[in-house]
């Protein structure tokens, strides 16, 4: 019974301090929900960014696999084309050394005639040109020789004329 008496012995809260206890731990707990909400937030971000990164990494590793896959295939189909190649290369060198021998003596031979026709024509053209030379020379040779006797007859026709003026004076 004494818990009955020290119940109703206690003062019991009145409304105004009921609300003021509310509001204070209202207040108490905005920065506590906002620390909560912010904490969420960060692992919402942390969680996708995690799974952006782990879609990049398996996108990479797949591209990846994809691009050594590839390389393989082309090694593969290549390495017979080079087998045949070094083949054939071989059996060249091997069997076919006196024709490749001639066949690059051949050439060269080709090469020398081509050379001295490019010289043939070079004299030729040397030739036409001294011609011209020859022939342009010869007609300014002509031109000036017809300018002083045109020149000459010129002068006696002058000394001519100014002879009755030089007797008058």
């Amino acid at each position: 019974m004494g818990n009955a008496s020290e119940t109703q012995e206690r003062p019991q809260p009145r409304d105004s301090d009921t609300r003021g206890i509310r509001r204070f731990r209202d207040a108490a707990d905005q920065p506590v929900q906002a620390a909560h909400e912010m904490m969420e937030k960060g692992a919402d971000a942390v969680t996708q960014t995690a799974n952006t990164l782990a879609d990049v990494t398996r996108h990479a590793a797949n591209q990846g696999e994809d691009v050594v896959r590839s390389g393989l295939c082309t090694f593969a189909g290549a390495q017979p084309l080079a087998n045949a190649s070094y083949a054939h290369g071989r059996r060249v060198v091997d069997i076919d050394v006196p024709l490749v021998a001639a066949y690059y003596t051949q050439l060269g031979r080709g090469f020398l005639q081509i050379q001295q026709s490019y010289f043939d024509v070079l004299r030729r053209s040397m030739e036409v040109a001294e011609v011209q030379r020859d022939l342009y020379r010869n007609a300014v040779t002509a031109t000036i020789e017809a300018t002083r006797t045109v020149l000459q007859s010129a002068a006696q026709v002058a000394q001519s004329a100014g002879q009755p003026l030089q007797g008058r004076g």
